[in-house]
C-alpha cells in the first residue's frame, strides 16, 4: 500500500497568526524546518491578497502555491505570479456594486491588472472601518488602491466590503437572491463581531475547491486543514482531518474533528510537528 501523502493547509487570521496578527518566530521556525528538512507539504488558504500574505509568511519558506482571496487565485511564491484564477465579469461586478449601494455600501473591487498585480478600486468617501483597512495595506507590493478615481470597469477577482455585520448579512442575502452568476459569503470580524466582511467571487470559488485542486496537483491523498472563522467551514467539510483552533467560532468547533489550543500558542505548527 502506498504511503499517505498529506497536504496541510492553514487559514491565517485567527489561526496561524497570533494575537499581533503575525506568524510567531517559533511557528515560523517549526514550519520552515518541516518544509525544508522533512518535505512536509504545507501552505495557507486565506482571504488576504499576496500583498500581505508574502511578508507574513516570508520566514516560513512556503514553496507550494498559496491560496489567496478565498480561492479566487493561487499565488506562486517562487514565480511571484497569480495562477488558477477565477474572475467575475464586468457586468456582474456592476450589478453587485448596485446592490451594495442600496444599503449605502461602496465595495472595494479587486480588479485584474496583470499576473502579479491587483488594482483595488473604491468610489465615494471611506468609512472609519474602510479607512483603517486601507491604511494597513498602503505601500505594499502586488497591490495598489485607487480611491475616488474615475473607475475603469474591469473583470475582478473579488468584490469586498467591510461594514456593520448585520447590514452586510442583508446585502449578502440580496446578492444570493439576485439572478447573477457569483458566489458570496459574509462573516464577522474575529476581534469585533459587530463588524463584518462581505466577499463576492466568481461561481464555484472557495478555499475548499482550491485545496482539492492543489491536493491533486501535489498527489496528496490526505488533507488536513486548520481554521477559526465561518468562511473556513467549506474547507473543513472537505478535509480528512478538520482542525479548529481553541479561539474558533462555535460553529467551526462543531464542524471540526479536533480542537487544539488557541492561535496565541503556536498551536497549528506544534500540532503538525507532533502528528506529521
Amino acid at each position: 500500500m502506498a504511503a499517505d501523502v498529506t497536504l496541510y493547509v492553514s487559514d491565517l487570521d485567527g489561526t496561524l497568526l497570533n494575537q499581533d496578527s503575525m506568524v510567531s518566530r517559533r511557528s515560523a521556525e517549526i514550519l520552515h524546518n518541516l518544509i525544508t528538512e522533512e518535505g512536509v507539504l504545507f501552505t495557507v488558504a486565506t482571504a488576504r491578497t499576496p500583498a500581505t500574505v508574502e511578508p507574513l509568511t516570508a520566514d516560513i519558506g512556503i514553496t507550494l502555491p498559496m491560496i489567496v482571496m478565498t480561492g479566487a487565485a493561487w499565488w506562486e511564491p517562487v514565480g511571484k505570479r497569480f495562477t488558477n484564477t477565477h474572475t467575475i465579469p464586468v457586468e456582474v461586478v456592476n450589478t453587485i456594486s448596485e446592490i451594495c449601494n442600496r444599503w449605502d455600501i461602496h465595495p472595494f473591487v479587486y480588479c485584474v491588472q496583470d499576473d502579479n498585480f491587483i488594482r483595488v478600486e473604491h468610489v465615494e468617501s471611506l468609512s472609519p472601518e474602510e479607512l483603517k483597512f486601507v491604511q494597513a495595506r498602503l505601500n505594499l507590493p502586488h497591490k495598489a488602491f485607487y480611491l475616488n478615481d474615475n473607475v475603469v470597469p474591469n473583470e475582478a477577482y473579488l468584490v469586498f466590503a467591510c461594514n456593520d455585520y448585520e447590514k452586510l448579512k442583508m446585502v449578502n442575502e440580496a446578492i444570493k437572491s439576485a439572478t447573477i452568476e457569483c458566489y458570496s459569503t459574509c462573516y464577522p470580524d474575529i476581534f469585533d463581531s459587530s463588524i463584518g466582511y462581505l466577499e463576492v467571487f466568481a461561481p464555484n470559488t472557495s478555499k475548499a475547491d482550491a485545496i482539492k485542486q492543489l491536493a491533486t496537483q501535489v498527489n496528496a491523498n490526505k488533507i488536513v486543514v486548520f481554521g477559526d472563522n465561518l468562511n473556513d467551514l467549506p474547507m473543513l467539510s472537505i478535509a480528512d482531518t478538520a482542525i479548529a483552533v481553541g479561539n474558533a467560532f462555535p460553529e467551526v468547533k462543531r464542524k471540526a474533528n479536533i480542537v487544539i489550543d488557541n492561535n496565541t500558542t503556536d498551536a497549528v505548527a506544534r500540532w503538525i510537528l507532533d502528528n506529521h
